[in-house]
């Protein structure tokens, strides 16, 4: 009989050293209760792991979906592109205004929103599905990665999202030294019809860390004539594209004094928009823009 205590001896051994395969800490399988921060006024608790997600804003739409939870996505914007949510639900109208009865029917388990979502909206929404809401940061560069590291911990991927987060930091770190000693570079952001962005906005903070300084931020929200934009004594002004949309013929400014030694370039609007993964592939895009000697 003793030979016969040898199979449950050994298993015993095999457990200490990684028995079933697996080689991941057994914490990071069960990280609930959780609780983040976020932008929001109020922490986002969960208590187990959320299957229906609903994503307000197309950044936090391409964070879940690159956690590798995308499938767990029943709700994203009209604006979204994230393949693993190909059925998803359209829970906002091109305008970027919520449809809260989507979201309602929906039933989700966490909504993730951002700051400038309508707290009226969510209040509707959350008070008919007792959802749990996230507000993802998203007025900067380091506000994704922190976004990245909470959502990480609200799907229950701590450890894709400290990947994701570890990526990000190493481009920021990356494009910081190109820049370093090149000379700052006046840039105007034109978001259509000459008509630019906030200061405290993810595109301005781009420009800000891919060498650049970002003029006419105080005239946000208002149209400009070319002249006007020209006064502003750009090197650069970066028009954002949707390629989705049609485009309306750029403002030409070589008819203004100055105005023939501004150098346009054109780039996606939804790169420097939207705070989600691809920040980094649009810092460093931006960065060559502004600097090309410099990489």
């Amino acid at each position: 009989m003793r030979p016969l205590l040898l199979v449950p001896l050994a298993c015993v051994a095999l457990l200490a050293t990684g028995c079933g395969e697996r080689t991941e800490p057994l914490g990071e399988l069960l990280p609930y209760p959780v609780e983040v921060r976020g932008a929001g006024p109020d922490t986002t608790r969960l208590d187990a792991l959320p299957e229906r997600v609903v994503a307000l804003t197309p950044g936090a739409a391409e964070i879940i979906d690159a956690l590798g939870t995308g499938e767990r996505l029943v709700g994203v914007p009209a604006s979204a592109s994230v393949p693993d949510s190909a059925r998803a639900e359209r829970v906002t109208r091109p305008s970027g205004l919520v449809d809260v009865p989507a979201v309602i029917a929906l039933r989700p388990d966490l909504v993730v929103a951002a700051p400038e979502t309508r707290e009226d909206d969510l209040d509707r929404a959350l008070r008919r599905t007792r959802a749990a809401v996230y507000v993802e940061p998203n007025d900067s560069y380091t506000d994704v990665i922190e976004a990245v590291h909470d959502l990480g911990l609200l799907v229950g991927e701590p450890v894709e999202g400290r990947r994701l987060a570890t990526r990000l930091r190493e481009k920021l770190g990356e494009v910081a030294a190109a820049v370093s000693a090149e000379e700052e570079v006046p840039v105007f952001i034109d978001a259509g019809l000459l008509v630019t962005v906030p200061d405290t906005s993810l595109a301005a903070d781009l420009v800000r860390r891919a060498g650049g300084r970002p003029v006419g931020t105080d005239s946000a929200g208002t149209a400009l004539e070319p002249c006007e934009v020209v006064a502003l004594r750009p090197a650069v002004v970066v028009r954002l594209r949707d390629p989705s949309a049609a485009r309306p013929p750029g403002a030409r400014f070589t008819g203004c004094p100055g105005g023939k030694d501004i150098r346009v370039v054109e780039l996606p609007a939804d790169q420097l928009t939207f705070a989600g993964p691809r920040v980094d592939a649009a810092l460093e895009r931006l960065a060559r823009v502004l600097h090309p000697d410099a990489f």
